[in-house]
């Protein structure tokens, strides 16, 4: 509980920052994130078994592959977050062109990511491994190049859950702002982390619920439906402006 608080205090400081800055410390966190995939594939490719790649191609289920779409979709859909906050930034042609490249690469480096730990640890193993980075850094033939870099990996990936953690923050404080007029904003950001903690600290508690949850197809269906709300709102408006056209 108390390493909750402390990381929700976190939260709140990074949470309560104007955007521009959490857009900022997300660009730093993507820049090591290039330099760890260029040293990954130096790091990796020694070990792997390229010899499993045909049967991507030559075995498919078409009712898993579209189960495992959507339970990833859910994940991608965070993207869909950013229009919430399309307001406070300027979506010019320039910015499209970052967006555009930043989700395309990506894309690029979580699917070389999951072809990595097919072809180093294989299908049934990689599958079993919760942090199967930190596992092939282990095997890695160059090992002694960066030692034990388990508190590296692991500081990497905690940085990019807390920025995570505050944009989903700030984008509820906007959404509860909204609803509610603008009013108790000062206390807003506080309340949302508090919850937060709380419903992480009974998971913590119950790690046999957390799983059945986090590995929930129906859950993972939810969770695209309520981040795609922007795009519901979309729709509407395009409907409206032809209607009030005609």
């Amino acid at each position: 509980m108390f390493i909750q608080i402390i990381l929700g205090l976190v939260i709140i400081y990074t949470a309560s920052l104007n955007f521009m800055t959490l857009i900022y410390m997300a660009d730093g966190i993507f820049l090591v994130f290039i330099v760890f995939f260029a040293l990954s594939m130096y790091l990796f490719v020694p070990n792997a078994d390229f010899s499993v790649l045909p049967a991507l191609l030559h075995y498919h289920d078409f009712k898993l592959a579209i189960k495992d779409s959507i339970f990833v979709s859910s994940w991608f859909g965070l993207w869909v977050l950013l229009l919430f906050v399309a307001p406070e930034i300027q979506i010019n042609s320039k910015m499209n062109k970052k967006l555009i490249f930043a989700g395309l690469f990506t894309l690029l480096f979580i699917l070389i990511s999951w072809l990595l730990t097919i072809v180093v640890l294989g299908v049934h193993l990689g599958h079993e491994l919760r942090y199967p980075y930190l596992q092939m850094m282990r095997l890695s033939s160059q090992n002694n190049l960066l030692g034990n870099a388990d508190p590296l990996l692991i500081g990497l990936w905690s940085s990019s859950l807390f920025i995570q953690s505050a944009f989903l923050i700030y984008i509820a404080y906007k959404c509860a702002t909204y609803l509610t007029k603008n009013k108790g904003t000062k206390y807003m950001v506080p309340i949302l982390t508090t919850i937060s903690i709380v419903i992480a600290f009974f998971y913590s508690r119950h790690l046999g619920i957390y799983n059945l949850h986090f590995n929930s197809y129906y859950t993972s269906i939810v969770w695209l439906g309520i981040e795609c709300i922007p795009i519901y709102y979309s729709i509407i408006a395009l409907f409206t402006y032809r209607k009030r056209k005609t």
